[in-house]
């Protein structure tokens, strides 16, 4: 069953959703393309390890054409049947979900072939990595959790193409001025030693120019370098 936020525990029929009703109504249905992501803890469902993998050598043409037309009715789950699906705090999700919705959204690209088609292979196997990984680092109890898939697939299918929303993301970002990692300004300026801000009665003026009389100019300009520096940043 799939509970709600107002389902009986003692009248689970009448107060929830029965999981099975909602894989044969899709079944009854023309479409031939149907996916689920169900990030619960689920029960009495079969395990499907019949998914196969790609071949690299294609074009993205080729590769679109190939698997475009792919029939299939799967479910991607966030655990097996006698686990739980955790979240975490700092990732304000479930830890499936936060890296479900990364590999839909093209965060992760290393996950997608051909730089730009998220599979059900490639999800799964992301997901089979990611997801324990992340929870050695935010569950503080040992515990397991193995994202899974199940349902039918006549071969490797694709859940998404993401190269418009990759390209959009990098004209973004390319039209954005950049600022610069690091600038050194540089000035001269010619006047008397005596009208620097710094400069004391007891002060003597400079016979030499050396590391020292260097150093003690620096100091009694300090109030210049610093209304300088002030009109530089404000331009």
């Amino acid at each position: 069953y799939l509970t709600c936020h107002d389902t009986q525990r003692g009248d689970l029929a009448a107060t929830s959703i029965l999981l099975v009703w909602v894989f044969d109504a899709v079944r009854k249905t023309k479409c031939q393309q149907a996916c689920f992501f169900l990030d619960c803890c689920h029960s009495g469902l079969p395990l499907d390890a019949s998914m196969r993998g790609i071949a690299d050598h294609m074009t993205d043409t080729e590769f679109a054409t190939f698997f475009g037309g792919s029939e299939y009715q799967v479910a991607f789950a966030a655990c097996k049947p006698d686990e739980s699906s955790h979240s975490a705090v700092t990732l304000s999700h479930g830890i499936w979900t936060y890296h479900v919705l990364r590999a839909l959204r093209g965060e992760d690209i290393s996950l997608l072939d051909k730089g730009r088609f998220l599979t059900a292979w490639s999800l799964q196997n992301h997901l089979a990595i990611e997801v324990p990984r992340t929870l050695r680092t935010t569950v503080a109890l040992p515990t397991r959790q193995t994202p899974c898939v199940f349902g039918n697939a006549t071969a490797d299918f694709i859940i998404a193409d993401l190269k418009p929303l990759l390209d959009a993301r990098q004209a973004s970002l390319a039209s954005q001025p950049k600022a610069p990692r690091d600038a050194l300004f540089a000035v001269e300026r010619f006047g008397t030693i005596k009208k620097l801000s710094g400069f004391k009665r007891h002060h003597t003026v400079p016979e030499s120019a050396n590391a020292a009389t260097q150093r003690f100019v620096a100091s009694i300009s300090e109030q210049e370098l610093k209304q300088h520096a002030d009109r530089v940043l404000e331009a």
